[in-house]
């Protein structure tokens, strides 16, 4: 197994390991540190790895369509495959986590042992959870020389371990968003950003008619359905250029743009800056920020 080291300028030490070939039963695709910063927010439409990891200070957020679990010191989570959804750190009080993403049907095949059939498993573990997930960040750092099947046996007994203990700890109910109708729509949207949606889907998923769906939710939120689900997108689209580091291009078409060109002038609309000088502008204030401290 070959490691390469890719240092986030945002905030994230992430290491993405190299398995040739691959191995359908267990390997870890990448693991690493994300540290406080309070923009950090990452979607996922779906997700196409296991997601393990602990929150070691402050706060976030998973949201799915259906609900939102919050997150905070001493917290594990599991993101099983198929995730669909969007995560970040909380505003003011920016969390601090560790983590490892995997696949192979070992993963699926303990999680269905342990009753896991939900895509977001939350536990507060205190630093027990922590400890192992470290043990095998310290494996892949110091496994230069290792045979590569030994590695990952080791690492999978850990993976193991990691949810043999959560399932023994306090689960913590989600908190769901469902005091109001415009909450619900809201939900739908956000996992639905990287779709082409339209307002006829979206009244049709809550069994209404598109009229009536846009005077309730304006009523609450002051905006129509469309002007939220175009916000969201280019609040996506911040999180891929300054974190994902993709092309505009590809960001656009992520985003079901018609062309690169339109999506950039809507951003600029948005953000008051084009997408190259919006990387350029956050680039520069997480550099000023880490200088200052």
């Amino acid at each position: 197994m070959k490691i390469n080291y890719r240092h986030n300028h945002f905030g994230e030490d992430v290491f993405t390991t190299v398995n040739n070939p691959r191995n359908h039963f267990f390997e870890i695709t990448q693991y690493g540190t994300t540290h406080q910063n309070s923009a950090y927010e990452l979607y996922h439409n779906p997700h196409n790895h296991h997601v393990f990891e602990y929150v070691i200070s402050g706060k976030g957020y998973i949201n799915t369509a259906d609900s939102r679990h919050e997150v905070s010191e001493g917290d594990f989570y599991f993101l099983r495959q198929g995730f669909v959804g969007h995560y970040g750190a909380d505003k003011d009080k920016p969390y601090k986590k560790i983590w490892i993403n995997a696949q192979g049907s070992m993963i699926n095949t303990v999680a269905d042992m342990f009753d896991i059939h939900t895509p977001v498993l939350i536990r507060h573990t205190g630093e027990e959870a922590e400890a192992v997930i470290r043990s095998v960040h310290s494996l892949l750092d110091t496994s230069e020389g290792i045979d590569n099947r030994k590695l990952l046996e080791k690492c999978s007994v850990k993976i193991y371990e990691l949810l043999s203990l959560v399932m023994g700890c306090e689960h913590i109910e989600s908190a769901e968003y469902r005091q109001r109708f415009s909450d619900k729509v809201k939900q739908y949207i956000d996992c639905h950003i990287f779709d082409p949606v339209d307002l006829d889907e979206i009244a049709s998923h809550f069994f209404i008619n598109s009229s009536y769906l846009i005077r309730k939710f304006r009523r609450e939120t002051g905006i129509t359905p469309m002007r939220y689900y175009n916000m969201c997108r280019i609040k996506a689209a911040r999180s891929l250029l300054s974190f994902n580091e993709l092309p505009v291009k590809e960001v656009a078409s992520l985003l079901n743009y018609s062309d690169s060109a339109y999506f950039s002038n809507r951003f600029k609309e948005e953000t008051g800056y084009s997408p190259s000088e919006y990387t350029k502008e956050i680039h520069a204030r997480f550099t000023n920020s880490q200088s200052g401290k």
